[in-house]
């Protein structure tokens, strides 16, 4: 399926900064009555780019047609992260960013129990009879063609079809969605970060790709930055990027990328500009 690729905004009136009423969505632990009995979307949702809102956007036609809500099913820590087969920083957003992503564009509720040893021990099934019928009891699932669950990822979309029919669950599978010709991906978007190439990550994303970081004035118009440790890193360079903080309008400057070190520059003094946490939008590829 060839999507179009977006129009880039440069500076968007919605910058998706995580909001109290997004994390009010999430739930941990014991699922409450609000949230059982919806339509189910699964994955890690890294990135919550166009792949993943094919499935929000079916859950939310199936969702309408029921009366009933649509609940993320993403489990933290990434699987990445809790096997450490990985690197250490790969994630395209972290938790919080994450969730106000995925409110944004449709889920009522995100469902994310801890992915500990005894949710990876979890046989398909064991997953299934647990977690979808007996903890969400979905009435739908919606997942994409190359979704995999269960110890060792033994279970797929034909496995979890089979086992959803035993409790009456009907599964929507949505095929691969192309942009550029390139299957749209969490695993492509990280490489084109990891190139610097921000207007093809951004078409897979359907945003310009941006992250929330903690800000220390580091000049009369510098800060330093760090975001979450999991976070990819931007391959070294320089980039025009937009920064936001809660409330107010962005503030333009260059991200300076070296060794592990993120510093923003502002165009101007920006006195104003006296945020501990903010949100940088990278547009464009690196100069």
């Amino acid at each position: 399926m060839q999507v179009a690729a977006p129009t880039i905004r440069t500076d968007p009136e919605e910058p998706w900064f995580p909001e109290s009423a997004a994390d009010a969505r999430v739930v941990t632990g014991p699922v409450p009555t609000r949230m059982r009995h919806g339509v189910a979307i699964l994955g890690s949702f890294d990135g919550v780019h166009r792949g993943h809102r094919r499935l929000m956007d079916l859950a939310d036609e199936l969702a309408a047609g029921m009366n009933c809500p649509v609940v993320a099913l993403s489990a933290e820590p990434h699987p990445v992260t809790f096997f450490g087969r990985g690197p250490q920083r790969f994630r395209l957003t972290c938790p919080r960013t994450k969730v106000g992503l995925l409110a944004h564009y449709g889920a009522d509720f995100v469902y994310s129990p801890a992915f500990d040893a005894r949710f990876a021990a979890m046989s398909p099934d064991q997953f299934v009879l647990r977690v979808l019928a007996e903890a969400l009891g979905a009435r739908h699932i919606v997942v994409g063609d190359d979704f995999h669950f269960g110890a060792r990822r033994a279970g797929n979309v034909a496995v979890l079809s089979g086992l959803a029919a035993a409790h009456a669950i009907p599964v929507s599978v949505i095929p691969e969605v192309l942009v550029d010709g390139l299957r749209c991906s969490s695993s492509n978007i990280r490489t084109f970060i990891g190139q610097g190439e921000m207007r093809r990550a951004a078409r897979m994303l359907g945003y310009a790709w941006h992250f929330l970081a903690k800000a220390s004035r580091h000049g009369s118009a510098t800060w330093a930055l760090d975001p979450s440790p999991e976070l990819i890193e931007p391959a070294g360079g320089v980039y025009e990027v937009q920064a936001r903080m809660r409330g107010e309008a962005g503030v333009a400057g260059r991200l300076f990328v070296e060794g592990g070190r993120m510093i923003f520059e502002a165009r101007h003094a920006a006195a104003g500009f006296r945020a501990a946490e903010v949100l940088i939008e990278m547009p464009f590829d690196r100069r």
